[in-house]
C-alpha cells in the first residue's frame, strides 16, 4: 500500500460515547440484493460533510454496512459472508471496503441496550456497533461485540474495540483491513485485545 501512502499505526484507546449519536433505524437499512432482511445485510449511506482521497478516488459518501465494514461509492454484498483481504470481487464479494470489523452481525437482533450509531462532524464521522450480536438461528442477542471506527477528513481512520465476544464458528470468519476499489490491492490485520488494530 506504499503507493498510496496507508499506515498503519497504534494509538491510544479513547472511547467515544455514542449515547447523543443518531441511531440507525432497522427500516433504514438497505438491502442490495432486494432481500427482507435489510437490518441484518444491509447498508445506510450518509454524506461526510467533507471529501478525502481513497484509492486515488475522490470520495464524500460513507456507506455503513451492517456487518462491520465500510465503503463509499462501491456496491455491497447483501449476505453475510465474509472473506480475505484483499479479495477481488468475483459473484460474492464488495470491493472498496474499510472492514474494522467484518463478520457477519445482526442489528436486527440486538437488545434494549444495542444499536448501530452515527455523528458527523466538522472534521470526522463517528461509527459506534454498540451490543451487536451476530447471525444465527432464532435471532439472538448474545454473544454481541461493541466496536467503533472513524473517518478523518484528512483520509484517515480509526478503529477501536470495547467488547469483543465472537465471532462464533461458521461462514463468516472475522476479517480486518482495507482493499481498493478493484480489490486488487489490500492489507489485513487482526486484533490483540482491546484497543486498535495492530
Amino acid at each position: 500500500l506504499e503507493e498510496f501512502l496507508w499506515t498503519v499505526q497504534t494509538q491510544a484507546y479513547s472511547w467515544i460515547d455514542p449515547s447523543g449519536h443518531t441511531e440507525i433505524a432497522d427500516t433504514d437499512w438497505v438491502n442490495q440484493e432486494g432481500h427482507d432482511h435489510h437490518a441484518d445485510d444491509g447498508t445506510f449511506g450518509i454524506e461526510m460533510g467533507f471529501t478525502i482521497t481513497y484509492f486515488g478516488v475522490e470520495e464524500s459518501v460513507l456507506q455503513i454496512s451492517t456487518n462491520g465494514y465500510f465503503t463509499f461509492s462501491n456496491a455491497h454484498w447483501g449476505w453475510g459472508n465474509s472473506y480475505a483481504i484483499p479479495h477481488p470481487t468475483s459473484w460474492n464479494a464488495v470491493d472498496g471496503m474499510v472492514a474494522p470489523y467484518w463478520t457477519d452481525l445482526n442489528p436486527g437482533a440486538r437488545g434494549d441496550s444495542g444499536g448501530v450509531y452515527y455523528n458527523i462532524e466538522a472534521d470526522r464521522v463517528v461509527v459506534s456497533f454498540v451490543q451487536i450480536p451476530y447471525w444465527m438461528a432464532g435471532d439472538p442477542i448474545e454473544p454481541h461485540s461493541t466496536f467503533q471506527y472513524g473517518i478523518n477528513s484528512d483520509g484517515s481512520f480509526f478503529c477501536q474495540y470495547a467488547d469483543l465476544n465472537g465471532p462464533p464458528p461458521g461462514y463468516a470468519p472475522l476479517s480486518i483491513g482495507l482493499e481498493s476499489g478493484d480489490g486488487t490491492i489490500g492489507t489485513g490485520g487482526s486484533i490483540r485485545g482491546r484497543g486498535a488494530i495492530e
